[in-house]
This record gives C-alpha cells, structure tokens and sequence, in this order.
C-alpha cells in the first residue's frame, strides 16, 4: 500500500507520531501540519489535529481541528472545527464550525455554523448558521440564519432569517424573515415574515404579505413601488378586494 505523511515544510514525520492501522484501515496522531497522501485508498478513518491536508480515495471519515483542508472522493464524512477547505465529489457529509469553504458533487448533507461558502451540485441540504453563500444547482433544501445568499437552480427550498439575497430558477418555496432580496423563475412560493423585501423578477405567489399593513393606499403604493410584475399585481389588487 502507498501512502505519505510529511510535514507542511516537506520533512518526514517518524512512525513514533502517528498511529496506523492496516486491519481496520485508521489513522491518527497529535502533531499539526501533517500532508497526509492516501490517494486512491478507501474506507480509512482519520482523526488528528489541526492544519492539516488530506488526499484521499472514497468512503473516508476524518475527525480533525481547525484550518484543514480535504480533497477526497465520494461518500465521505467531515467532523471538523473552523476554517477548513473541502474539495469533494458526491454523497458526502459535513458537520463543521465557521468560515469554511466547500466544493462538493451532487447529493451531499452539510450542518455547519457561520461565514461558509459552498459551491456544489444537485440534491444537497444545507443546515448552517450566517453570513453564508450558496451557489448550487437543483433539487437543494437550506435552512439558515441571517445574511446569506443564494445562487441555485430549479426546485430549492429555503427557510431563512433577515437580510437574504436569493437568485433561483423555478418552482422553489422561500420562508423567510425581513429585508429579503428575490430574483427568481416561475411558480415559486413566497412566505415573508416581514414586510421589508423586494420581488424584482419572478412569477410567484405572495402569501399574507399584505395583512401587515392597513390602509389600503399604502398597500398599493407600496405594491407598485417594490414589484415590477403584472401577475403580482394582479392577483395582490384581488386579494385587496376581499
């Protein structure tokens, strides 16, 4: 079996610092700034500090500290502190601290905290904290806190706090807090908790947006100011009626 460990400034680690385990195929030591080369090997299992970088194969498992950085192949899965980089294919799953960074394939599960960009393929479910960006394709499920946004594809759900920006494809369901931003396809649903958003491209239905205010003359003041949808209009002067 080929394999390296090194250090970051080229020097072999001795064998003393690490432990490895041929027969149940895991890794770990206590020393930082560890390269770790198991390109092509699958199913091992890593667990060490931090600032550290891992080449792997498939179906690998790592536990580590902060500021590491990954680049695997698929069916993986991330335990990891802050400040880490990941550089993945499909069906991996991550569970990390802040200000990280991931490029990922299709159908992968992230449970993260604040300040992280994502870049990724279909089928992804996003649960993370704020600050964060997305850009993803299709058939994507997030669920976040404040001050992040989007870039995807077709049929996403988003359930969000305030100061979001969302740019989407069609047929996406948005639940969100105040001060939102929406440049979306057709046949989206929209659900504001605030009265503060702005709809400037799209085809969607608007759901009890419009109870939060009592003069109707606001309404439709505010209606034509912040929409430039005929469609919305339209529908939003019926419901005025009522």
């Amino acid at each position: 079996m080929m394999y390296s460990v090194k250090y970051k400034n080229g020097n072999d680690v001795d064998k003393s610092r690490y432990k490895i385990d041929f027969e149940k195929k895991t890794f770990s030591s206590k020393e930082k700034n560890l390269v770790i080369d198991f390109s092509g090997l699958d199913g091992w299992s890593f667990d060490t500090l931090g600032k550290c970088k891992f080449v792997t194969g498939n179906n690998c498992k790592f536990y580590t500290w902060s500021y590491c950085e990954f680049k695997t192949g698929n069916n993986c899965k991330f335990y990891t502190f802050s400040n880490c980089e990941f550089k993945t294919f499909d069906n991996c799953e991550f569970k990390t601290g802040n200000n990280c960074e991931f490029k990922t394939g299709n159908n992968c599960e992230f449970d993260t905290t604040y300040d992280c960009k994502f870049k990724t393929g279909n089928n992804c479910e996003f649960k993370t904290g704020n600050d964060c960006e997305f850009d993803t394709t299709y058939d994507c499920k997030f669920k976040t806190f404040d001050n992040c946004e989007f870039k995807t594809g077709n049929n996403c759900e988003f359930d969000t706090w305030h100061n979001c920006k969302f740019k989407t494809f069609d047929n996406c369901e948005f639940k969100t807090g105040n001060n939102c931003i929406f440049e979306t396809g057709n046949n989206c649903e929209l659900k504001c908790y605030g009265n503060e958003y702005k709809l400037s491209k799209g085809f969607c239905f608007i759901d009890n947006v419009f109870e939060l205010h009592k003069d109707i003359d606001e309404n439709w003041a505010l209606l034509n100011t912040k929409h430039n949808n005929e469609f919305i209009r339209d529908v939003c002067k019926e419901i005025l009626r009522r």
